[in-house]
Formats: structure tokens, sequence, C-alpha cells
């Protein structure tokens, strides 16, 4: 319902595609659109990621959306606001990827769930693109997360059966190393 930005891009092979509104202006309240055709959402639609353990009625102006192994051509992206009322300075922000498993790269980054606060897998598989500050030298697992407020967050791999050595970085921007906000490895108390 408020004022749209559209966008495009080419695809020149068979991709995973990740795009969020991190960073616009709390009034926007976007709504991201993914599709074939200018405006259209034949690929997906989102309006508020749903916060990281944020209280009752909290919630996230912030939207994404996603794609995987979308075929080579064009694509369109519409940045719409969510009511007459919301509008704003908007960040916009693509990441393109080759197709992998889910969550190895930044273009198929694997959600958090607010209601599932514990994640499992293996990234024997995937590939050694990142790494922070502290470290990382193997391939990683991607995860995202959205907050409706300040808070304070804590990530951890520490747990006894555990049998890998891990490293834990947070970044606000997927594939700028510069946009890191913490780095762990190795913290002492983790047995």
């Amino acid at each position: 319902l408020g004022p749209d930005a559209y966008f495009y891009f080419d695809l020149a092979v068979t991709s995973d595609v990740f795009i969020n509104s991190v960073g616009s202006d709390y009034f926007l309240d976007s709504v991201l659109y993914l599709g074939t055709i200018c405006g259209g959402a034949t690929l997906g639609c989102n309006d508020d990621v749903n916060p990281l353990g944020g209280p009752a009625g909290s919630f996230v102006n912030t939207s994404a959306v996603g794609a995987r192994a979308l075929a080579p051509g064009r694509y369109y992206v519409t940045l719409d606001g969510y009511s007459d009322y919301s509008y704003g300075a908007y960040e916009l922000h693509v990441y393109i990827t080759p197709p992998d498993t889910a969550g190895d790269r930044c273009g198929s980054p694997i959600r958090i769930d607010p209601g599932d606060w514990s994640e499992s897998g293996s990234t024997c598989s995937f590939s050694n693109e990142y790494s922070g500050t502290c470290g990382g030298a193997g391939g990683e697992a991607v995860y995202y997360f959205a907050l409706g407020e300040t808070r304070t967050v804590t990530l951890s791999t520490c747990n006894g059966a555990l049998r890998a050595d891990t490293v834990l970085h947070i970044r606000t921007d997927c594939s700028l190393a510069a946009s890191q906000i913490a780095c762990n490895d190795n913290d002492p108390s983790c047995t």
C-alpha cells in the first residue's frame, strides 16, 4: 500500500538468492516480493520476519525472501510499504550464490526460528567460504535471525557430545567480513 521501489537482477547460471531489508527505516515497515514479472510475487513474499524471542506483540519491520535453485533469467524485486504511512529510507541486501544445500552459503541461509531454539546438522559437505577474525577454516553453516528490539543474544555450540572444534561469528551483512560484531573460538567455560 505504501510507495514501491522496483529492482531487477539477471542470473547467468542457476543460483540461490536471499534478499532482506535489514537496516531500513523503522517507519518503512517493508514488504518484499520476488517474482518473474515486475511487481509480482510468484516466487515469494514476506512482511516482517518474526523476531527472535521478542515479547508478545513485538515485530520486526525487516522483511526477507529467498528462492533456491533459480534458473538463469531475469527476476524482479519489489520493496513495498505495508500501509499508506509506511515509507522512509531503505536498505536492500541481495545475496546470490551457487545452488547448494540449505545453510551452506549466504544465498540460502537457515532461519533460526524463535519457536525452536536449537539447530543441529553437519557441515561435512559444506563449502569453506567465510571465516571470523578469531578463526574458521572448515565448511560452515550459515544461519540468520531478526530482532524486534535491542536484545542480548547468546549462541553456543557447547555440547559434551559434540566432537568438532567450532568457531562462531556474527555479522550484520552475511558476505561482508567487516560487518562482524562478535567472534568466539574455544570458550573456556565450555568443556
